[in-house]
This record gives C-alpha cells, structure tokens and sequence, in this order.
C-alpha cells in the first residue's frame, strides 16, 4: 500500500492538532486525562515541535489521506550519541493493521541512528505489544525494557544504526 512520511510544516499545524485530539482522546482510557472546558484535550508540547531543534513532527499518508502521525524529540545524549524518543504515535484506526505503524516506525528509527527510546502507558497493552513486535522485527538483539520512574509507561530502548532517510529529517 502507498504511504509516506512527510516532516509536518507550521502550515500543517492545525491537521497535527486535529490528529492529535482523535489520539489523546484514545489515550484517556489508559490515563487520567481529562478534556478541558472548551471541549479539548490539552498538549502543551506541539508548538515546541517548530519553536526547538530537536524536535521533528511528521505526517503519514496513505493513497493520498492522511492516516496519522508520529512526534519524535532529542533527549540528552547517552554513550556519546543522539538519543531520541518517539513521544507520540498515532494511526488511524481504519489504517491499523496493515503494517503502515510498523513500516512508518522504522523509518523514522533509519532516519536517526543511534540511541532509541519508545514505549506506552503501562494499562495500552495493545501500544506495548505494537513496540515489542516492531522492535523485534527490526532485527534488534539487544533490548532494554523498563517502567518509568512514576510506574505510568514501560519504555523499550535500543541502539540503530540504519541512515536511510537522514537527508530527510
């Protein structure tokens, strides 16, 4: 099936905002989020995605439409490499199961090398067998697993060295 990638322009920020509301609403089931006074869930971290380095918002197409998104950020670096995190992930409901996560997960890992972190709150078991089954056919040996400090997320990091989309990032 035809899908890209595409790096999401500040033009494009509405349609990242709209995704996001139909992704923190999924997501509430598994959080304490709840939706504001104006009828919204609230992110406070997507303009940061134009305003800091380090930060790469993409949209994914499918046949033309748009099926989803992914929000990658830098962390710190460890082991004298880039580490970055996907913070958010989301596909539509009607686009899942047809492989488009997986092959859109993979090639935001090729586009930065290096040190990865990714993972889902602790009660989206689904989100958490997604990232294990990804990770493992990404051919990844070494895998470290863990709970985040306030028990809310089990995080998945490991190390890639694919640099197949870089010029694209």
């Amino acid at each position: 099936m035809p899908f890209r990638l595409q790096q999401a322009t500040i033009e494009q920020r509405g349609i990242l905002e709209n995704l996001l509301q139909l992704y923190l609403h999924e997501m509430s089931r598994y959080s304490e989020a709840s939706i504001g006074e104006d009828g919204r869930f609230n992110y406070p971290f997507l303009d940061l995605y134009w305003e800091e380095a380090g930060r790469y918002p993409y949209l994914l197409y499918v046949r033309g439409g748009l099926a989803g998104f992914v929000l990658v950020r830098q962390l710190a670096h460890r082991r004298e490499q880039a580490c970055h995190e996907i913070a958010e992930f989301f596909i539509l409901e009607t686009h899942r199961e047809l492989g488009l996560g997986e092959e859109a997960a993979r090639m935001v890992f090729d586009s930065f090398p290096g040190v990865w972190h990714v993972g889902a709150l602790r009660h989206n078991k689904a989100g958490i067998q997604f990232w294990k089954k990804v990770i493992f056919r990404y051919g990844l040996k070494e895998v470290t697993e863990a709970t985040s400090h306030c028990g809310t997320r089990i995080f998945f990091e490991f190390e890639t060295s694919h640099n197949s989309l870089a010029g694209q990032a």
